[in-house]
C-alpha cells in the first residue's frame, strides 16, 4: 500500500509543473480517502501535523459557521478554500515509510519540467515575437503568471541546491535555464523571495536563519499594514465601487505592473485588515475576503462574521496571505497556520545533513522563499506554489519514516510545548 500510495505522490509532484490540467491534485483526493486511516497512526504523527490539524478543524469550524454550502462548491476547493487542497497531502506522512532515493526524484524533476517548459518557452517567444515583457510574459503552462513566477522560484531553488551538491555543468545548466523561465514571468515577489532565501542561505545558519526570517517578515508585515491604514479612508470608498480600478487609476496612465502596487495599497491589502479589526478574535468568516462589500451586524465585539449574502467564489483575496488569513480567520487563524509553518521548518532544519542534504535544504530555501513571497501575494495556499513544496515534504518523510523503523525510533506523537520551545527546534 506504501508503495502505491507514494507512486501517486511522486506522479503527483511530476505533474506540478502545469495547472492546466489538475494531476497534481491527484495526491489531494487520495488524502481525502485516506483521512480516517491517520486515526490509526498516532505514533507517527509528527508535531507539524498537529498544528496543521488544528488549523483544519478551526477553518472547518469557521465555514460551517459562515457559510457551510461552500463545502459543495468546487469554486470554494479552487479558490478561497484552496489551502486544503494545497497541504492535505501531508496527512500521508504517518501512512508513508519506504527507501526512496529522494535526490533522484529530484534530478528527474529538474530535467522533466526544465524540458518541458523550454517548449512552452520556445512557443511563447515566437509567439511574441522575440519581445518579452509585463504585459506579454513567460506563463510556462499555468493560467496565472504569479502562479509561473512561484512555481519557477521552486524549480530555480531545487536547481541551485542541485548544484550545490554536483557542481557540474548540467547542474549549473539548469540553474541558468530556470533563472532565464523565470525572470521571463516578470514576477517581481517570485524574484524577491529568491534573493529573500538566498541572502538567507549564505550568510546565515540553523536556528538563527529561521529566527532572522520571522522577524524579518513580521517587521515589513507591519509596515504594510502601517502603509495601508494611512490611506484607509480611499480604501472605503473603493470598497462601494463596482470598478475599483476604473476609479483609483482613472486618468493615471499608469503601466500594469504599476496598477498591481497601488491596487494592493489602496484596497486588497486593507480588504483583509478591515475583516481584522471588525473581528480580530476569529476573522470575518473563511471565504470572505472576496464577498463584498462587507457587511458587518453583530453587536459582539471581536466577533464579527462579514453579513454579505451573496457569496463569490473566485481569485479576488487580499495579496497577502498573513492579512488574508488574518482577516478571514483572525488571531485564532493566523497563530495556527504560523504554528504549523515554523514546526515544519524545524522539523526540516533538524534533518542530516549527509543524508538529506538535498531534499532539506530545497524546502528550507523555499519555505523562505513562499514565506517572503507572501507578502505581496496569497502564495501560501495556492496550489502552484505550495503544493510542490507539500508534495516533496511527503517524499522525503516516507524516507524519514523508514529510517526510523529500521533503528526501531518510531516518531514520537508531541505534545504542545512553551513558544520558545516550538518555533524553530
Amino acid at each position: 500500500m506504501t508503495r502505491a500510495i507514494l507512486i501517486v505522490v511522486v506522479i503527483s509532484f511530476i505533474c506540478c509543473v502545469t495547472n492546466f490540467v489538475p494531476i497534481s491534485a491527484a495526491a489531494s483526493g487520495l488524502s481525502f480517502v485516506l483521512l480516517p486511516v491517520l486515526l490509526f497512526k498516532t505514533p507517527m504523527i509528527p508535531r507539524y501535523l498537529l498544528w496543521l490539524g488544528a488549523f483544519f478543524i478551526f477553518s472547518f469550524i469557521s465555514v460551517m459557521t459562515y457559510d457551510p454550502g461552500a463545502l459543495l462548491e468546487y469554486g470554494f476547493f479552487r479558490y478561497d478554500g484552496n489551502f486544503i487542497v494545497s497541504y492535505i497531502p501531508l496527512f500521508l506522512i504517518p501512512l508513508l515509510s519506504y527507501n526512496i532515493d529522494v535526490d533522484k526524484v529530484i534530478r528527474y524533476f529538474l530535467l522533466i519540467t526544465t524540458l518541458v517548459n523550454g517548449l512552452a518557452f520556445i512557443v511563447t517567444v515566437a509567439m511574441f515575437h522575440g519581445h518579452l515583457s509585463a504585459a506579454q510574459s513567460f506563463g510556462g503552462l499555468f493560467i496565472a503568471r504569479n502562479a509561473a513566477g512561484g512555481f519557477f522560484s521552486f524549480v530555480f531553488t531545487l536547481a541551485f541546491i542541485n548544484w550545490r551538491k554536483e557542481r557540474t555543468i548540467i547542474s549549473a545548466s539548469l540553474i541558468f535555464i530556470n533563472l532565464i523561465y523565470l525572470l521571463a514571468t516578470f514576477s517581481r515577489g517570485s524574484l524577491l523571495g529568491i534573493v529573500f532565501s538566498l541572502c538567507c542561505f549564505f550568510f546565515l545558519s540553523g536556528k538563527t536563519r529561521g529566527w532572522f526570517a520571522f522577524i524579518s517578515i513580521f517587521i515589513v508585515l507591519m509596515l504594510e499594514a502601517r502603509s495601508s491604514l494611512q490611506h484607509f479612508d480611499v480604501y472605503r470608498k473603493l470598497n462601494y465601487e463596482n470598478r475599483k480600478e476604473a476609479y483609483l487609476l482613472g486618468g493615471a496612465g499608469v503601466d500594469g505592473k504599476t496598477a498591481n502596487v497601488m491596487l494592493r495599497l489602496y484596497y486588497n491589502w486593507p480588504s483583509g485588515i478591515d475583516l481584522f479589526l471588525h473581528s480580530p478574535i476569529v476573522g470575518g468568516g473563511l471565504g470572505a475576503v472576496n464577498d463584498k462589500p462587507f457587511q458587518f451586524k453583530s453587536k459582539i465585539d471581536f466577533v464579527n462574521y462579514n453579513g454579505q449574502k451573496r457569496k463569490v467564489y473566485n481569485d479576488g483575496h487580499a495579496h497577502n496571505s498573513y492579512f488574508h488569513i488574518a482577516g478571514e480567520e483572525g488571531i485564532v487563524g493566523i497563530v495556527l497556520f504560523i504554528g504549523f509553518v515554523c514546526s515544519m521548518y524545524g522539523f526540516i532544519n533538524k534533518l542530516d545533513d549527509e543524508t538529506y542534504f538535498m531534499p532539506k535544504y530545497s524546502l528550507l530555501l523555499y519555505l523562505l522563499n513562499i514565506a517572503c513571497m507572501s507578502l505581496t501575494e496569497h502564495r501560501f495556499t495556492t496550489p502552484s506554489n505550495a503544493l510542490p513544496l507539500v508534495l516533496l515534504m511527503v517524499i522525503v518523510s516516507a524516507r524519514v519514516n523508514y529510517h526510523r523503523q529500521a533503528q526501531n525510533k518510531p516518531a514520537p506523537a508531541y505534545a504542545p510545548e512553551l513558544p520558545e520551545k516550538f518555533l524553530f527546534n
